[in-house]
């Protein structure tokens, strides 16, 4: 009767899920909310009850079936937890389905099981938990209440009601880079695809540089139309907590006054976090939506790694990755005309990495993808994202209505290729530590020149410059098409100083466009 009763009791069930989210929130408390790691660890408790509860109204045995599915989920998910190399996941899955077997044979076993399930996964949670708590994140961004409210000024007022309010198109491809470099890094003529832009009426700003050398800091700041000075304060300067720039994605001026003047904000996000999916936006177009950190247990786990070692694409999430973009492409291209003008906002990855994007379109296996150069995937990827951008903008061209304003751009260039680390199965999360003060100027160019390309008719030529940069190109749309008062700001080049100063900018302009 006492066996039964602990048996009763499998607090393994709870614990063991914990585990793989507790340790990457530990690794990575200056990205993951609390609240993230809250949700993520009840869907995997959930799933493992579930199984647990559907194994023991089958069998009736659940003193068999509780261990069984800890067994499972330990042999499938905690690789996530101790990084297991992938030459030792075999020796990992042996070593889990030998204790599997010893628990179905024996009763004793079964016993022994159960207490160490429930003492170790407890013991590790333990160390886990304090690791996070002693990070100092927390007790950081305690101080940085209203820094992001008082990021950016207000808005000014418009001095009259616009003449017509045309859908408005901001598609970022993350690590597009800017047609010189890719020529001299790359070995690819792009100007043939820019051609086909400036037929369609694009501006291609051909000395364009992003503001910032990251995603998250450039990517706020354009859709705030400023620079992120404000953001360094004494709370901040000395911080590593991306969370308060990660928050910022969620509300920003852009959206703001669009949806004030009567906009329909659509949005397609991707698989990272801050860009998965944006509070103000009205409608969402995501494909494979996980959250961010549920899906780096899952990349981790043997279902992926055993889904891509047979075909199965659908549990894959490189397959995910290579589908995504496409998926986006086909959403936006199928909209028809709305009962509002639109604002469309969309975050591609690609030519981001992994590179498993076939020039084709079709998605490539590993063996294939590392059996070409990078410059040919990156290339590769860029060239099939070329074809879909034409198609995508004459699908929007050709809708009736005021004449829409369309603005290709990317957040950053690629990362120079002494920095880059695997490109193609890694989702390149954060790729390495830099020390960006210490980045050669002929790198940083490499990692500023984007790709700036605006379609807007309603913007006088004169506007428009080889070198304007991201932060002023809404700036320009305000002025010109809703009569706000707003002036261009200097276009400069910032970096954030290193991951642990990520809120200390340093100017880089003269150096980027220097000799």
């Amino acid at each position: 009767m006492r066996a039964a009763a602990k048996q009763a009791r499998p607090y393994y069930l709870l614990l063991l899920p914990a585990l793989p989210v507790m340790q990457l929130a530990a690794t990575n408390a200056s990205r993951v909310e609390p609240l993230d790691a809250l949700i993520v660890y009840l869907m995997l408790a959930g799933g493992c009850a579930l199984v647990a509860l559907v194994l023991r109204w089958i069998l009736r045995r659940p003193d068999v079936t509780d261990l069984v599915t800890a067994l499972l989920f330990g042999v499938t998910f905690l690789p996530a937890v101790f990084m297991v190399s992938e030459g030792y996941r075999l020796i990992w899955a042996v070593v889990w389905l030998l204790a599997l077997l010893l628990v179905l044979r024996f009763g004793e076993a079964r016993r022994i099981a159960a207490v160490l399930l429930s003492v170790g996964s407890a013991a590790f949670g333990a160390v886990l938990l304090n690791a996070a708590l002693s990070s100092g994140v927390s007790a950081q961004s305690s101080a940085f209440a209203g820094v992001a409210e008082k990021a950016f000024p207000e808005l000014p007022v418009a001095t009259s009601e616009a003449a017509e309010k045309p859908d408005i198109y901001y598609f970022i491809f993350d690590r597009y880079a800017r047609a010189d470099f890719m020529k001299s890094i790359y070995g690819h003529d792009n100007e043939p695809f820019l051609e086909e832009l400036r037929k369609r009426g694009f501006y291609v700003a051909e000395e364009s540089f992003a503001n910032y050398q990251r995603t998250a800091h450039s990517i706020v700041s354009s859709l705030n139309f400023d620079y992120l000075d404000r953001l360094s304060t004494d709370a901040t300067k000395d911080s590593s907590d991306w969370r308060l720039i990660f928050s910022m994605f969620q509300d920003f001026r852009i959206a703001r006054f669009l949806k004030g003047e009567g906009y329909e904000f659509h949005y397609a996000g991707t698989w990272w976090e801050p860009t998965r999916r944006i509070a103000a936006a009205d409608v969402h177009h995501n494909h494979f939506e996980m959250r961010e950190l549920l899906l780096a247990v899952y990349q981790s786990s043997m279902a992926a790694h055993a889904s891509r070692a047979i075909g199965f694409g659908w549990g894959d999430p490189l397959f995910w990755q290579c589908r995504r973009s496409r998926l986006m492409f086909e959403d936006i291209r199928s909209q028809g005309p709305g009962d509002r003008p639109r604002f469309y906002f969309a975050h591609f990855l690609i030519p981001h990495p992994p590179f498993v994007t076939h020039e084709s379109g079709r998605c490539m296996d590993i063996a294939e993808a590392r059996s070409r150069s990078r410059s040919k995937n990156y290339v590769g990827q860029v060239t099939y994202a070329n074809r879909q951008i034409l198609e995508t903008v004459d699908a929007i061209l050709s809708r009736p209505g005021p004449r829409p304003i369309i603005i290709l751009q990317a957040d950053e260039g690629p990362w120079p290729g002494m920095y880059a680390g695997d490109e193609v199965t890694s989702f390149a999360r954060d790729v390495t530590r830099v020390e960006w003060t210490k980045v050669p100027p002929e790198l940083l160019r490499e990692k500023f020149a984007i790709l700036n390309a605006v379609y807007a008719p309603g913007i006088p030529p004169s506007e428009f410059s080889p070198g304007m940069t991201p932060v002023n190109v809404f700036r320009k749309v305000l002025r010109s098409v809703f009569n706000v008062p707003i002036e261009d700001l200097p276009d400069r080049m910032k970096i954030y100083l290193d991951n642990d100063h990520i809120y200390e900018f340093q100017d880089v302009t003269d150096s980027l466009r220097g000799p």
